[in-house]
């Protein structure tokens, strides 16, 4: 408990849970989690959260999706019983390699009330096709043809080779 001005606050910090997910032996067997796990201790440290649980997805592509992930489906349970509304990663490539299956994350965790926090990208880990849409389109950004961008637009343009 902490006294400002002769009142007393008690000052929460946020709880969350922290999810590694690393692919081939080799980052098993390397920095690949501490790596991770530092980058989200500091974060942590710094934004006043406090990391409940730590997820290690050992040896999972991330071209899995979630629902197939043994360590994300723990989590998201444990979450679910703990009441924990944030899940912090050190990147999105740590989340999906894939831009659809990141997507399909995404929708299930805001479904569920679940902020997901980006280490590395802290404000891009909620751009969604939608919340993209919405940007080109208040940006007056028209598309080559029709008047205003759609998320199914958005998605196929999305997948195309660069």
């Amino acid at each position: 408990m902490e006294i400002f001005n002769n009142a007393c606050f008690q000052v929460f910090a946020m709880m969350a849970h922290a999810y590694l997910r690393v692919s081939g032996r080799g980052q098993v067997e390397g920095d690949g989690f501490p790596r991770q796990f530092a980058a989200i201790q500091q974060y942590a440290g710094s934004h006043e959260i406090t990391i409940a649980r730590v997820f290690r997805e050992k040896g999972v592509s991330g071209t899995v999706d979630g629902v197939d992930r043994p360590a994300w489906v723990d989590m998201i349970t444990c979450a679910r019983d703990a009441g924990v509304k944030v899940i912090v990663i050190e990147k999105l490539d740590r989340l999906a390699r894939d831009l659809m299956i990141q997507e399909r994350i995404l929708a299930d965790l805001k479904s569920r009330g679940v902020t997901l926090i980006s280490v590395a990208e802290p404000h891009a880990a909620g751009a969604t096709f939608q919340a993209i849409t919405e940007a080109l389109n208040a940006a007056g950004m028209a598309p080559r043809r029709g008047l205003r961008w759609h998320p199914h637009a958005v998605a196929r343009i999305a997948k195309r080779p660069m």
